[in-house]
Parts: C-alpha cells; structure tokens; sequence
C-alpha cells in the first residue's frame, strides 16, 4: 500500500550578503570580504543559484522547502535567483549584521523555520537527510545536525583546518569527529533571539578560530549570567584543553571527559530558550550530510567544491548515508 502524505512546506531564510565592517574585523586573509559569495562559479552557475534550485526540489515524506527568504543585499543578490524561482524565493534587501539576522526570525512564530548561511550548495541527498532528521523530531524547537567529519576529510575538506573539528561521545561509547552544521530548523516563538543575536556579533569576528575563540567566554558571562560558567566547561571539554597557552603558545591539553549529545543539547536549550520546562527543545543528531558544513572560507575550499559538482561521478556518491 502507498502512503500518501500531505505536503508540509517549510520556510527557509538564508543569511546572504558581504560582512559588515564589524563582522570582518580580525577575520584572517584569503577568504572572499568585500564580494558575495553567491557569485563565485561553480561547475558554470552562480553558487547561490545552484543552491537555491537545490532547496527548492528537495522533499522527503511530504516536507518540503516552501517561501525562501534570502537576505541581504539586493543588488548582489537580485540577479542570481533563478527565473522559475521568483514567485518562491523573497528577497529581503539588509545590511544587518548576521546577529540582527537571527533576531528577526522571531516573525516566524511558532511554525519551524530553516535557516542556512549562503555558502553552502546542500547536495539533493544531504537536504533529504535533513527533511528526515525533521519529520523524526516534529515537536523539537531546535534541530541541530551535526555533521560527520570523516566525510569532510574523505573530501579533502577542513584537512588544513582540524580545529574545526570537535568529538563528541555517542551511544556507543566512542567518539564522533563533528563538524558544526551551516543549515538548522527552529521554532523561533520561545527563544531568547535576541540575546543569541548579541552573542554571535560579538564573537563572530574570531569565528575563524571556531571554540578556541576568547571572545565567548566574555561574551557568554555578559549575556548569560546563569549559564556562563557551564560555556568554558563544554567548550574545554570538546576541545580537551585548559584555559591558557603553553610557553610556546599552544593550547595546554587536559584530561577531561569528552562530552555526549546530551550535553550539546543541553547548551543550546540554556542558551536559545527561556523556559528551560520545554520538553526536550533541542535535538542534535551526527548525520552524514557534509555539503552542509562545506562553507567556502577561502580558494582551498572553492577549489575543492568546484571539483565536486564538475564531475559527473562525484566523491560525494561514496559518501555512506544512513
């Protein structure tokens, strides 16, 4: 018997557009300031307008990817959207911050949201995976993906840049390598968007040295009094370091225990919502999705996804999914 499902459409805002002046403020040389990256060429087509065609097929069970919100602005945007999609796709002209981005999905209500950052072109299969681990998880407020970063490395992805990658301890008692996620779903009605939002402007102009960032812990005591000491403690666990450099100016490893998804849960919930009473309001999961963590940072990583969508037998088909 064929089950039929009735479709679900869920919107999608995409945080476009160049860095602000304080966003770019330390950010490290080499990557791509001062232009959009929605325009770089991959495989003949503008990489903003090869993800959009992406998010706008994907559909699993009934889910679907319905109004696309792509902000930023407008005159580096306007021209990459897809003809077909311009009844789909809503282009909001900004040049807030990536932290008044987040505040403003408060509009969004109750209803689940996507959001996803312009760098990325998600992969058919790896935007199915996402639909799945959502219509797994209806009643959760955040999902958080995390994405395995064996698959990353088997592409020749973040090899330069291991800091970005973090262990977490699964069911079976080992460890997952991970890589952070550039595609999430919320329900934005409970969460505290605001002060999420003044947290990632303040940390986001270090954001290339990931959780070794100083700026967190700062910034976490300022804008989350009751939580502020559990930020160091996770961060220093996921890192297996101590606070402070060695005399040659390394991070000092530790033995500490390396945290669970439980734990990761926990941070997000503390940290986006208000009502801790929420039943379990955030849901991470490893999946093995690695076009989602394959943001373009500098021409490494473009060469690299450039490859991938030229040729016609990708590595990405011998990616194991499941």
């Amino acid at each position: 018997m064929v089950s039929i499902h009735e479709t679900t459409w869920h919107p999608l805002v995409i945080f476009a557009g160049t860095s602000t002046q304080k966003e770019s403020r330390g950010y490290r040389p080499g990557n791509f300031l001062g232009r959009s990256k929605g325009e770089l060429d991959i495989a003949g087509e503008p990489l903003l307008t090869r993800a959009l065609q992406n998010y706008a097929q994907a559909e699993v069970e009934g889910s679907r990817i319905g109004e696309i919100h792509l902000l930023g602005q407008k005159e580096n945007l306007e021209h990459l959207i897809p003809d077909m999609l311009r009844k789909q796709v809503i282009l909001q002209h900004t040049v807030t911050t990536l932290g008044e981005k987040i505040a403003g999905l408060k509009q969004f209500g109750e209803q689940r949201v996507y959001i996803a950052t312009a760098d990325i072109i998600p992969s058919q299969e790896d935007l199915a995976a996402v639909l799945s681990f959502s219509n797994a998880h209806r009643d959760a407020s955040f999902l958080a993906p995390v994405i395995a970063g064996d698959d990353l490395l088997s592409l020749h992805f973040r090899r330069d840049r291991k800091h970005k990658m973090y262990p977490l301890r699964n069911a079976s008692g080992t460890n997952d390598s991970c890589a952070f996620s550039h595609l999430y779903a919320i329900r934005p009605s409970h969460a505290r968007l605001d002060t999420v939002g003044k947290f990632t402007d303040a940390c986001f102009s270090d954001r290339e040295r990931g959780l070794r960032s100083t700026q967190i812990f700062s910034a976490a005591r300022q804008l989350f009094p009751e939580m502020w000491k559990a930020v160091p403690k996770l961060v220093y666990c996921i890192l297996g370091v101590r606070a402070g450099l060695d005399a040659h100016g390394e991070y000092q490893r530790s033995i500490v225990p390396i945290p669970d998804y439980a734990a990761m849960e926990n941070l997000f919930a503390h940290a986006f919502y208000r009502n801790a009473a929420i039943k379990r309001p955030v849901v991470a999961a490893l999946l093995h999705a690695p076009t989602l963590a394959m943001d373009i940072d500098d021409q490494h990583d473009l060469d690299i996804v450039r490859e991938l969508y030229a040729s016609k037998n990708s590595a990405l088909n011998r990616i194991k999914r499941g």
